[in-house]
């Protein structure tokens, strides 16, 4: 009874211990499910993609985040064998080699390698999806003594562009010809590329962990680099100019920017730098020179303004113009260049405008109009310049007005001088000449008449003689031609009294050109009448006229050796004092006279025609027949080009007409009786 009895204590206490260890067993049976369950509910809810396999390549299980980053909706769609994935993903290292399914990252586990951090780049074949992978991995052992693999994916596609792009910003902020460096906010230089090694001297392993404004001797023109500091705080950027020094001791101004970068437990400042020292020095002369000019702008004693190019409106103008045009600045400043000219003068202003536009000739006379009405002649020097950032002209206008009307004064009064000498002179050689020509009368006249005589009895004694005759024949010529050129003397010297009439121009050149009709059709002269009708006639001595257009007609039909067309022209005209005149013209089409000969036809003796064939008088001759006509007489002529013979001769009421004008003049009534 006794061992029955403890043999049921025992079995008692067995059964109580049997029992707390069922409820002991049930307690840790719940906590390794509770336990299971919530590491499920980590493994589910992990950022990272976990996918458990087989070590035969079957999968067993994903997690959503490996479902989502691989673009599969259910486990369902990927409880698959490895190699099967190789028809719906392409696998490549980050530089662009295509991998096999043997070297992917499961297939290497699988195999015993431990994986960390491995990057891939994956595509799905079936569309356009493509991201980059960070893979890990290992083998792990189940209680039922099973193994497993695992490997764990973390998308880092946007990593790795951020990163890219970071890299890519480094590399511009290196290559970066400005100086780029970042500091920690108020601590020290973490980034220095080689800008800033060339603008500073400082290599970047010298300014690493330095503080930018102690290493710069930062000073700044507003106030304290504190100022600086506390402004950039404020506003996260902040812009202006400072002055560093560099490594060798050079002080330079910059152009700096910063901003004030705030991250969650990091704020750092990006700092850019360019060295405008040459800038600021070539600013402060600038100003310099625009202070010089505008000093000499306003107290130069001469008017000077600036005019818009596009618009002619005036800009500025100095004292010196307010003064001298009358127009307050305010007035001038709304004018534009038009309302101080003349308005016939407007469409030639104009046209010079556009020719400043050109870069053309920017000096000139001009007329301008004064405030009063009066017009003055002014002497205008224009530069083109940029104004504001507008193209305009920087003008000075000198009044040369009084200096104008001294110089046509001076140049009348040189005029009528020049005439006078010309007149004296001219009458002191006729003088002189008229003395050699009665000399050379007297002595060549009596003796040329002896041997006129002597030739023409020997023509009597060698008659029949034909080669003798020939030889007195040529003789006789001479004689004749010299006793012409005797004549021609005496008639240039002598001023006979002339025997005025009334003549017809016309008429008489036409009877000069019949009386050589003979000798003009022998050498192929076509003369051409151009002569008007009903003109006025011109007292003039008849022979003198006569001797004039023969003169004329002759040289024309010389300077035609081979023929040609010689018109002869009358046309009513004018002299000064608006006197009526004739106007006679004959042009030749002959060989010209040079412009250096032209200068001196005038002259006595003086002949562009061969030896032997012009005695130098005739032009001579018919200039003094004009002038004593009270006419005048010009030629004009080219090489090549032929002549043309001007002269204008007072008509016959050009006499009464003068004098009538003059007695208007006198307010009288005068009668002219010819």
């Amino acid at each position: 009874a006794a061992a029955f009895n403890t043999m049921v204590r025992k079995l008692r206490q067995a059964n109580v211990e049997l029992q707390q260890e069922i409820q002991e067993r049930d307690r840790t049976g719940k906590a390794l499910r509770e336990s299971e369950e919530r590491l499920q509910t980590v493994i589910e809810n992990l950022d990272e993609g976990l996918v458990i396999s087989e070590l035969n390549g079957q999968l067993i299980h994903w997690n959503r985040s490996a479902l989502d980053i691989h673009g599969f909706h259910s486990i369902d769609e990927c409880l698959l064998r490895l190699p099967e994935f190789e028809d719906i993903f392409e696998l490549s290292t980050t530089n662009g080699r295509i991998i096999t399914v043997e070297e992917w990252p499961l297939a290497r586990i699988i195999r015993g390698e431990r994986l960390r951090n491995l990057e891939l780049r994956v595509r799905r074949i079936d569309s356009d999806w493509s991201r980059v992978f960070s893979y890990g991995g290992d083998l792990v052992r189940e209680p039922s003594g099973r193994q497993l693999a695992f490997v764990t994916i973390t998308d880092i596609t946007e990593r790795r562009r951020a990163e890219e792009a970071l890299q890519t910003q480094a590399s511009l902020f290196e290559q970066s010809y400005d100086a780029v460096f970042v500091w920690d906010w108020k601590g020290p230089i973490t980034f220095w590329n080689r800008g800033a090694e060339r603008l500073y001297g400082f290599k970047s392993e010298d300014a690493l962990g330095k503080i930018s404004h102690q290493l710069l001797k930062t000073r700044s023109a507003i106030g304290t680099v504190e100022a600086v500091l506390q402004s950039l705080e404020k506003r996260s950027e902040w812009e202006g100019e400072l002055e560093h020094t560099t490594r060798d001791g050079r002080i330079i101004t910059v152009e700096s920017r910063m901003a004030l970068v705030r991250e969650q437990d990091h704020h750092y400042v990006l700092e850019t730098t360019h060295d405008i020292t040459d800038r600021k020095r070539g600013q402060e002369a600038l100003a310099e020179s625009e202070r010089q000019y505008r000093y000499l702008f306003e107290s130069n004693p001469l008017p000077m303004w600036v005019f818009d190019l596009e618009t002619l409106k005036f800009l500025a103008v100095n004292q010196a113009a307010i003064k001298h045009y009358g127009f307050g600045r305010e007035e001038f400043l709304k004018m534009t260049l038009k309302d101080v000219r003349p308005a016939e003068e407007v469409p030639t202003l104009m046209e010079a405008v556009k020719n400043y536009a050109k870069g053309l000739s920017r000096s000139r006379i001009w007329k301008h109009r004064k405030k009063t009405g009066e017009v003055i002649d002014v002497e205008i020097t224009a530069h083109p310049i940029d104004f504001d950032g507008r193209p305009a002209e920087l003008v000075l206008a000198n009044d040369v007005t009084d200096r104008l009307r001294a110089q046509e004064a001076l140049r009348a009064k040189s005029d009528e001088l020049a005439a006078a000498t010309q007149q004296l002179w001219q009458a002191s050689k006729l003088a002189t000449m008229g003395e050699l020509a009665a000399s050379i009368a007297h002595e060549l006249n009596n003796p040329l008449g002896t041997i006129a005589l002597r030739v023409e009895s020997l023509a009597g004694a060698v008659a029949g003689d034909e080669r003798k005759e020939r030889s007195v024949e040529i003789v006789s010529d001479e004689v004749e031609r010299m006793a012409k050129l005797v004549g021609n003397l005496l008639q240039f010297s002598r001023r006979s009294h002339a025997q005025i009439s009334t003549v017809n121009v016309g008429e008489e050149i036409r009877n000069s050109v019949e009386f050589i009709h003979y000798y003009l059709r022998n050498r192929k002269v076509n003369v051409i009448y151009d002569l008007a009708d009903d003109l006025l006639t011109v007292p003039a001595d008849r022979q003198q006229l006569r001797q004039l257009f023969l003169n004329l007609l002759t040289n024309a039909s010389d300077a035609m050796p081979h023929g040609g067309n010689l018109t002869v022209r009358t046309t009513p005209g004018e002299l000064p004092e608006h006197v009526d005149a004739v106007v006679a013209e004959l042009v030749d089409t002959g060989v010209g006279i040079s412009t250096d000969d032209l200068e001196n036809i005038w002259e006595p003796f003086f002949t562009t025609k061969p030896e032997g064939k012009g005695t130098g008088l005739g032009l001579a001759i018919c200039r003094r027949v004009v002038e004593e006509h009270r006419g005048t007489i010009t030629i004009k002529s080219s090489v090549g080009e032929g002549t043309t013979v001007r002269i204008l001769l007072p008509a016959t009421n050009g006499i009464q007409r003068t004098l009538e004008v003059a007695a208007q003049g006198l307010g009288e009534n005068v009668l002219v009786n010819q």
